[in-house]
């Protein structure tokens, strides 16, 4: 019997995480490649993001509370100012070089609108700005929460924020806010909340969900955008709200991710607004949160040559105070095969003889004046595995989306357990429906669904937020949906 394979080349990535203790100052990068075996030609996802349970918390951290003092607070104001003072004697016992400073402002009728206190010298005098709130006026609406933000970053005579330190808001108000999105204001909020998050401020907002009221003007809408969190002012939980907030004032400051890639992986997408260079990728955050895993891209590459043994394939980044780090990844890549063999058998056999295999042969015969006959057959065996495998589950993993907020584009980056049709449904927060994209076809591991911010008609969506919703079918009628929010600034 005569075996002879024909072979096919395939990469194997295969990664290992090195369990070693991480220095303290240094930041964990994360960083996987789906799905792990691939040819040459094939598409993978790479996909990095940082672990805080590593993070070491910048010293430095500048606080701006902005504070609504119309005549709807009279009845909360008090408890804001406890709080506010409970959330003091928790930043005094981290060992964070903190400043807290305040803004408040009423309405739009008042004369004052906005009150710029600057940040205080110590506690003790900001907690003296703090007690002497008084709610005052009638509230009439909208007020000017959005102007308020904007005066407590921009307002340098009154209050200079450090440029090493992150840089921190909390909104307080029980009201809708006045915005272009509600045609009774000059600032957008969406705009003006990823405006300010470009910039490294992070906001949190202690407010009522007025979505429907003014769900355009809805203050509860600006920590999404900014990366930061909400509390309902009308149930509010301020224990955990404020620990939250005391894990998340400490943060580092411009951090740089910068990701060599090796020649054989070439990026194939824009990498969530990457600067590429060769072969590099690199990525700046002017500020980044420490009380969760941060996603900082999911992107799409090509595996474009063969090579053998292993290779190095680390990540990098730095911030304030830290110099860059290597991450504890290394991919390893493997040629393996796989083959299809073809089983030649030769049998000599008299004219009787009966062969019990099933094959199908090509005989020649030889008659002699003896009346012996010869056959020589050459079967070939075509061998066909039986499997009756248990079907996967379907499961759906939304990733999110790259970048968040965006300008002209974004990437949906989601996860299959089964291969599944993918349809994509854009909504305003108000409901309507502004894309709806069927028919996707969704493979087993990563998917990437690059939109390029038009609707249905192909027109450039407007400035605001969206809710976006994911949903897998498979052949055998399993249905699973994601959904999640986006910001889309002009």
């Amino acid at each position: 019997m005569n075996i002879v394979c024909k072979i096919r080349f395939y990469f194997v990535l295969v990664f290992i995480c090195f369990c070693s203790s991480i220095n303290a100052a240094g930041i964990n990068l994360i960083k996987s490649v789906n799905p792990p075996v691939g040819a040459i030609g094939d598409t993978v996802t790479v996909c990095i993001s940082i672990d805080p349970s590593s993070f070491t918390l910048n010293v430095k951290a500048d606080i701006m509370w902005v504070i609504d003092t119309t005549g709807s607070m009279s009845s909360g104001i008090a408890g804001v100012e406890n709080n506010i003072s409970s959330f003091t004697s928790q930043l005094a016992a981290r060992g964070i070089d903190y400043r807290q400073g305040l803004e408040n402002f009423g309405d739009i009728y008042e004369f004052e609108a906005q009150v710029n206190h600057g940040f205080a010298a110590n506690d003790a005098q900001f907690l003296s700005m703090v007690g002497a709130l008084t709610a005052i006026g009638g509230g009439d609406l909208p007020e000017s929460g959005i102007d308020a933000i904007v005066d407590a970053v921009t307002n340098t005579g009154a209050a200079v924020w450090r440029t090493d330190a992150s840089k921190t808001i909390i909104f307080i108000t029980d009201a809708p806010v006045r915005s272009k999105e509600c045609l009774n204001g000059n600032l957008s909020l969406t705009y003006t909340a990823a405006d300010l998050a470009s910039k490294g401020v992070v906001i949190h907002a202690v407010c009522n969900d007025v979505s429907s009221i003014d769900p355009l003007c809805n203050p509860k809408d600006i920590p999404p955008l900014t990366g930061g969190i909400w509390l309902d002012y009308s149930a509010p939980n301020w224990a955990a709200f404020l620990s939250t907030l005391g894990n998340q004032v400490g943060s580092y400051t411009n951090v740089v991710v910068r990701d060599p890639m090796p020649p054989e992986l070439v990026p194939i997408d824009s990498a969530c607004g990457a600067t590429i260079t060769g072969n590099e990728l690199s990525w700046s955050f002017v500020q980044v949160r420490s009380d969760s895993i941060f996603n900082v891209c999911c992107f799409l590459a090509r595996i474009t040559s063969a090579f053998a043994g292993s290779i190095s394939n680390t990540a990098y980044v730095s911030a304030d105070g830290v110099s860059e780090t290597a991450s504890n990844n290394e991919y390893i890549f493997y040629a393996t095969d796989t083959s299809t063999c073809t089983i030649t058998m030769t049998s000599t056999s008299s004219p009787t003889a009966t062969m019990t295999p099933t094959y199908t042969a090509t005989c020649t015969k030889t008659e002699t004046s003896t009346s012996t006959i010869t056959s020589t057959c050459t079967p070939t065996f075509t061998v066909t595995p039986t499997l009756t495998p248990t079907p996967l589950p379907l499961n759906l993993g939304l990733k999110g989306n790259f970048p968040n907020p965006f300008a002209d584009k974004t990437n949906i980056v989601y996860w299959l357990s089964v291969d599944a049709a993918v349809e994509i449904r854009v909504f305003t927060v108000s409901g309507e429906l502004v894309l709806d994209k069927k028919d996707i076809a969704g493979y087993a591991g990563y998917n990437n669904f690059f939109w390029n911010a038009l609707n249905s008609v192909e027109k450039n969506i407007a400035s605001g937020v969206f809710i976006y919703k994911v949903i897998a079918t498979t052949t055998r009628d399993e249905k699973a949906t994601a959904f999640s929010k986006m910001g889309c600034v002009r």
